[in-house]
C-alpha cells in the first residue's frame, strides 16, 4: 500500500506555493504513485516527494522531471522555477574576496594561496623550471589559470623578492614603476635609464641585491599585450632577455601568455632564443583537481558542497574551454545564494551555472543602471576591449573617462565585472567578452569603427605624450576615415581625442589653403608661360597680366594671413589692395587693419559691451572678471573674483552696473562708478540664469532658462524685471512667467525686447509698462537676436545647426512691421547684432568667426570684416561711429569708414617707418605702376 503524502505546512510562502503547484500537477495526470513516478522520472521516490514536500526547493532538473513525468508544461514550470529561486535568493552581500572562497572572475592572487588548490602538480613542475633556468614561459589558452598559477602559486611560495606585472601600453615605464617600489628609486629616473641603455635593468636589480643572497623572481603576467596593446616592445624585450641570461644575472623572469601568441613570441628572435626548451604548458584541470580547487576553499572557511553540485560542475567544466574563471564566478554566485553552511545544486542553477552565471551578473548589474548610465556603461565596455580576429581585454586609461563615468565604474567595480587600478580600468576577465550576449552585439555593430577609434585613441595618446607635436596629427586618409565616423558614429570621444582630431583638421586646412595659394601661383604662371608659345605680342601682355595676378595674390595673402609680417606694411598693402579691387572682402581687410590691436591679460572665453561701445566687461576660462573702458577699451578694474564660473554677464548702456550671473545660482549686481573700485550693490539666489539691462540701464531682467520643447522655450520659465535705481527693494517691478527663451534689451531705440515667446514670435514691450506688448513678428524661429533704429529692426534667426538667415523688418510709424528682407544666409549668435547711430549700417556675426556690416538702405553688403586674432565675443559701436571688437585674444577698434580707415594708416606710417614701407614696395607689385597708400608719400 502506497504511503501517504504528507499535507503541506501552514501559511503562504513562495515555496509552499510551489509544492502546492506540483501536487496539483500531480492530481490533474491522475495522482500517479511516487513509484509510478519514479519510473518515468528516473529519480527516486524520496527526491519526488521532497521536490512536492515544501521544505525545500528542489533543483530545477528535478522538476523539470517531475512535471514531465505528469505530462505537465517544461518551459511554464522553468519560469516558475526561475521566479522561486530569484524570490528565495538571500540578500545579496557585497562582493568581497576577504570573506568569499572563490575570487570570481579575478584571478588568484598571492594573497588569496591559502585558498588555491588543484594546481600542486603543475606548480611543483614550474617551480622546477624555475630553479633550473633564468627565462621560463607560461603559456595556456585564455582561462585555463595562468595567472592564478603565478600569483597565488608561483609568487606566493617564492623566498626572495618578487615583482609581478602586466605590460600594459608602456612596458618599460612600468617595469620602471614596479622596480621603483621594491628598490626606492624614482621611477622616471629609472624609465630614462632603462630608456637609454636596456641593459641597465640588469644593473639596477643588481644593485638592489647586493647584499642579498636571493635572486629577484620578475614575473610578467598578460604577457600578450605587448602584441595587442601596440607597445613599443623592443627596448623591454631586450631588457628582460639581457637581465635573464647576462652571466652575472641576479633575475629570473617568467612570462606568462597566452597559448594563442605562442607564434607572435616564436617571431622575435630574442625571445625564440631565450624560451627554447623554457616552457611550461597550462592545460585543463582534471576531474580530481577541479574536484580539490571547489572543494577545499569551500571548507577553508567551514562549508561544504554537495555532491551532486561537484558532480554537475565537472561535467559543466568539461563543455567550455577556458572554463576555470566561469567556475570561479559560478561558485561564487552560488555561494551567495547559500543555504546555511551548504553550497546546493539548486543555488548553482539559480544562479546560471558555468553558461549563463557571467551574463545573468552583467546583465542584472546593467539593467539596474538609469538609461543615462546604461549609455555611459556602453561607452566603457566598447573602450574596454581590443577589436581583432580573436577579441581581448584592453587596459583603459583614466584619461579617457569622463567625470561623469564614476558611479558606472563603481557598479561595475562592485560587481568584479572590471578591476579599477590607479590610473587605468580593465575587464576583469576575457570570458565576459565572449559569454555577454549584450556586450557581443554592441561590439558587432561597426567592428571597422571601433578598429578606426582604437588607432585614433592611441594617436591622440602619442600626440598628447609629445606635447601636441604638429608632426604626429592625422593628414589624408587616416583624417578622413576618423572624421567619417565620428560623424556617423554614437561612440563618446574623450578630451584628448576630440583636441586631436580638431587640430589635425585644422591643420589639414591651413595646409589645404597653402596649396590652393600654389596651385593658383602654378597656373598663373602656366597661363603665362603658355601664352609666350602662341602669339609673340601677347607675350609680353599676358605675362605682364601674370605677373600682377600672382603679386595681388601674394599681397591678398599676406592680408589675410594669420600670422602676418610687419603690421604697418600689411596695412599699407590693405590700402593697395582695396583701391585695386574695391569689394566689401577687400574693403573689411582695409578696415580691421587700421585699427591697432591692444594687449589682453589673459584669454577671454565671453564678452559684453555697454550701448556706447567705450565700457565692456570681459570673463576669462577662470572666470576672472576685468572691465575695459576709454576709446581703445584698455583694461583696468577686476571683480572681486569669486569661486563658481560666470554663466552670463551684462553691462548697462550707461556704463555704470555690471549684472553677473554664476553657475552656483547666485546673481550680483555691481556699481562701476566708484573710484575706489566696483562696489557689491545686492545680490539674488535662485536659478537665475540669465541678466539683462533694458535701454535706459535702470531696469535688470533675470531669468531662469530651463530646457524645454523643441521649440526652444521652457514651461517653467520666470523673467523678473527688476528697478536697478531701487535694489533694495523686495520685490521686482514685474514677473514674466509666460514661456520664453531669450531676453535681450535693445539700447538704441525707445522699444525693449523683453521676451522671445512660443510659437515663434518676437515680443517688444515698453519699458515702463513691461506687461503690454506693442508689437509681434510672427513666424520667427527661435532663438532669435535682435537690434533696433528708428525704422528698422534686424532679426537673426539661427536654425538648429546654429547658423540661419538675417531679416531686415521696415517698422511704420505706428509700429507695425512691414515687410522683410533677408540680409545673410549665414548667420550665428556670436554677438548680439546692432546698428550705427543713424541707422544705415547694421553689423552682425558673418558665421564663419567674423564680421559682417551691411548697408541698410539698399541693402547690400558693405564691408567683410575677417581674420580676427581669436574668436569673435561681443561688438559694439562708439559714438564716435567706429566698430569695437572683444575677441577671445583681443581688442580692436576700428572705422567704419574708408577714408578715415586710410587717413589713420597713413598717420601711423611715420618718416622712418614709411621709408621702410617704400624700400619694400617693389618686392610686392614689381614692374607694376601701384601708387603708394599715401597721397602724401612721393
Amino acid at each position: 500500500m502506497p504511503r501517504l503524502e504528507r499535507p503541506l505546512d501552514a501559511g503562504d510562502t513562495p515555496l509552499l506555493r510551489f509544492a502546492a503547484g506540483l501536487r496539483a500537477l500531480r492530481a490533474h495526470a491522475g495522482n500517479p504513485t511516487y513509484r509510478e513516478l519514479s519510473t518515468l522520472a528516473h529519480y527516486s521516490t524520496a527526491v519526488l516527494c521532497d521536490a512536492a514536500g515544501g521544505r525545500k526547493l528542489p533543483s530545477k532538473a528535478v522538476t523539470l522531471a517531475f512535471v514531465a513525468a505528469c505530462d505537465g508544461d517544461p518551459s511554464e514550470w522553468a519560469a516558475r522555477w526561475r521566479e522561486v529561486a530569484d524570490q528565495l535568493a538571500p540578500d545579496r552581500p557585497p562582493p568581497s574576496l576577504e570573506s568569499a572562497p572563490y575570487p570570481g572572475l579575478a584571478a588568484f592572487q598571492i594573497s588569496d594561496a591559502a585558498r588555491f588548490f588543484g594546481r600542486e602538480k603543475l606548480l611543483a613542475e614550474l617551480l622546477e623550471h624555475v630553479r633550473s633556468h633564468r627565462f621560463v614561459g607560461v603559456f595556456g589558452a585564455s582561462g585555463s589559470g595562468k595567472s592564478s598559477l603565478l600569483r597565488a602559486g608561483l609568487a606566493a611560495q617564492a623566498s626572495g623578492p618578487v615583482v609581478v606585472m602586466t605590460p600594459g601600453v608602456s612596458p618599460l615605464e612600468e617595469c620602471a614603476v614596479r622596480l621603483g617600489a621594491l628598490t626606492g628609486d624614482s621611477a622616471a629616473m629609472l624609465h630614462t635609464e632603462f630608456a637609454a641603455d636596456p641593459g641597465n635593468l640588469h644593473l639596477r636589480i643588481s644593485q638592489a641585491l647586493a647584499d642579498s643572497s636571493e635572486d629577484l623572481l620578475l614575473i610578467v603576467d598578460q604577457f600578450e599585450e605587448i602584441f595587442t596593446l601596440g607597445a613599443d616592445s623592443g627596448p623591454f624585450i631586450e631588457a628582460l632577455v639581457h637581465a635573464a641570461t647576462t652571466e652575472r644575472s641576479r633575475v629570473r623572469v617568467v612570462l606568462g601568455v597566452r597559448a594563442d601568441f605562442f607564434g607572435h613570441c616564436g617571431s622575435v628572435p630574442a625571445l625564440r632564443d631565450a624560451l627554447r626548451d623554457r616552457t611550461v604548458l597550462v592545460g585543463a584541470m582534471t576531474p580530481d583537481e577541479l574536484r580539490e580547487a571547489v572543494t577545499r576553499p569551500a571548507a577553508e572557511v567551514g562549508l561544504t558542497v554537495e555532491t551532486a553540485l561537484v558532480t554537475r560542475i565537472i561535467a559543466d567544466a568539461g563543455k567550455e574551454s577556458g572554463a576555470l574563471p566561469l567556475v570561479s564566478h559560478a561558485l561564487r554566485e552560488t555561494w551567495q545564494r547559500r543555504q546555511g553552511i551548504a553550497l546546493t545544486l539548486a543555488a548553482y542553477e539559480a544562479a546560471g551555472g558555468i553558461q549563463h552565471a557571467i551574463a545573468r551578473t552583467a546583465e542584472a548589474v546593467f539593467t539596474h543602471l538609469d538609461p543615462a548610465q546604461q549609455a555611459a556603461a556602453r561607452q566603457v565596455f566598447l573602450r574596454l576591449v581590443a577589436i581583432s580576429d580573436e577579441d581581448t581585454k584592453r587596459r583603459l586609461r583614466r584619461a579617457e573617462l569622463d567625470a561623469g563615468d564614476s558611479a558606472v565604474l563603481a557598479a561595475l567595480t562592485a560587481s568584479r565585472l572590471v578591476t579599477v587600478g590607479q590610473d587605468h580600468v580593465e575587464i576583469t576577465h576575457e570570458a565576459l567578452i565572449s559569454h555577454w550576449p549584450r556586450l557581443r552585439d554592441w561590439l558587432g555593430e561597426d567592428r571597422d569603427g571601433l578598429r578606426t577609434h582604437r588607432l585614433l585613441t592611441d594617436a591622440a595618446a602619442e600626440w598628447t605624450a609629445l606635447d601636441r607635436d604638429p608632426g604626429s596629427l592625422y593628414r589624408g586618409t587616416r583624417l578622413a576615415l576618423a572624421q567619417d565616423w565620428s560623424q556617423r558614429s554614437d561612440v563618446r570621444l574623450c578630451a584628448d581625442e576630440r583636441a586631436f582630431l580638431d587640430a589635425s583638421t585644422h591643420a589639414t586646412r591651413r595646409q589645404s589653403r597653402r596649396l590652393r595659394r600654389l596651385v593658383a601661383l602654378l597656373v598663373a604662371l602656366l597661363v603665362a608661360v603658355s601664352g609666350t608659345t602662341v602669339y609673340s605680342v601677347i607675350q609680353q601682355h599676358s605675362t605682364a597680366d601674370a605677373l600682377r595676378r600672382v603679386a595681388l595674390q601674394k599681397v591678398e595673402d599676406e592680408v589675410r594671413s594669420d600670422s602676418p609680417g610687419d603690421p604697418s606694411v600689411v596695412a599699407a598693402l590693405a590700402v593697395a589692395d582695396y583701391r585695386l579691387d574695391p569689394t566689401p572682402q577687400h574693403r573689411g581687410q582695409l578696415l580691421r587693419w587700421s585699427g591697432i590691436p591692444a594687449s589682453v591679460p589673459a584669454a577671454r572665453s565671453s564678452a559684453v559691451f555697454s550701448a556706447t561701445g567705450t565700457f565692456a566687461a570681459s570673463v576669462d576660462g577662470m572666470g576672472k572678471i576685468t572691465l575695459l573702458a576709454g576709446p581703445d577699451l584698455k583694461p583696468g578694474k577686476e571683480l572681486p573674483a569669486r569661486g563658481a564660473r560666470v554663466r552670463s554677464i551684462a553691462v548697462a548702456p550707461n556704463g555704470r552696473h555690471v549684472a553677473v550671473s554664476y553657475e552656483d545660482g547666485e546673481t550680483a549686481l555691481w556699481d562701476t562708478s566708484p573710484s575706489s573700485g566696483p562696489t557689491l550693490v545686492r545680490t539674488w539666489t535662485g536659478r537665475q540664469t540669465y541678466v539683462a539691462f533694458n535701454g535706459d540701464g535702470t531696469g535688470l531682467a533675470i531669468g531662469d532658462v530651463v530646457s524645454g520643447p523643441s521649440n526652444g522655450t521652457s514651461t517653467n520659465s520666470r523673467l523678473e524685471l527688476w528697478n536697478v535705481d531701487e535694489p533694495r527693494r523686495d520685490q521686482p517691478m514685474k514677473t514674466l512667467t509666460e514661456p520664453w527663451s531669450q531676453t535681450a534689451f535693445a539700447a538704441d531705440a525707445p522699444r525693449a525686447v523683453v521676451r522671445a515667446s512660443a510659437p515663434g514670435a518676437l515680443t517688444w514691450n515698453d519699458p515702463t509698462n513691461p506687461a503690454t506688448a506693442r508689437n509681434e513678428l510672427e513666424a520667427v524661429s527661435l532663438p532669435v537676436a535682435e537690434a533696433q533704429s528708428d525704422r528698422f529692426v534686424l532679426v537673426a534667426t539661427p536654425s538648429e545647426f546654429a547658423r540661419g538667415p538675417a531679416s531686415l523688418f521696415d517698422v511704420a510709424p505706428d509700429g507695425k512691421a512691414d515687410q522683410d528682407q533677408p540680409l545673410s544666409s549665414r548667420v550665428n549668435l556670436q554677438f548680439q547684432p546692432l546698428f550705427n547711430r543713424d541707422g544705415s549700417l547694421a553689423v552682425l556675426p558673418d558665421g564663419t568667426n567674423g564680421v559682417a556690416v551691411w548697408d541698410v538702405h539698399h541693402p547690400q553688403q558693405y564691408a567683410a570684416l575677417s581674420g580676427w586674432p581669436g574668436q569673435v565675443l561681443a561688438a559694439a559701436i562708439t559714438p564716435d561711429g567706429r566698430l569695437a571688437v572683444i575677441t577671445t585674444e583681443t581688442q580692436l577698434v576700428v572705422p567704419l569708414d574708408v577714408e578715415p580707415a586710410i587717413a589713420g594708416i597713413c598717420r601711423g606710417l611715420v618718416t622712418p617707418l614709411r621709408q621702410h614701407v617704400q624700400a619694400e614696395w617693389s618686392s610686392y607689385f614689381p614692374d607694376m605702376d601701384v601708387p603708394y597708400p599715401c597721397p602724401e608719400w612721393p
